[in-house]
């Protein structure tokens, strides 16, 4: 097995009955990327990861380093 590196952005992360996490994976250089939604997501993506990660598009390189700010309002529950 040869290891492989990724980068993970967790966006959002909340607690309590049913924990739920956000973010994004990408290949260090940020040639590949994907977005995730869930810890399922996530898990999934490392474990098969080339169906999943997309080819960053040059004009969003610099987008992909700007962290979102979270905001309240827009959790669900």
């Amino acid at each position: 097995m040869i290891p492989e590196t990724y980068i993970v952005r967790i966006y959002r992360r909340t607690g309590g009955a049913q924990p739920q996490i956000a973010g994004s994976i990408e290949t260090p250089g940020g040639a590949f990327c994907a977005g995730f939604a869930s810890l399922t997501e996530l898990i999934a993506i490392l474990g098969t990861p080339k169906p999943y990660l997309q080819p960053l598009a040059p004009s969003n390189a610099s987008a992909s380093s700007e962290v979102m700010p979270y905001r309240q309002e827009n959790a669900e529950g």
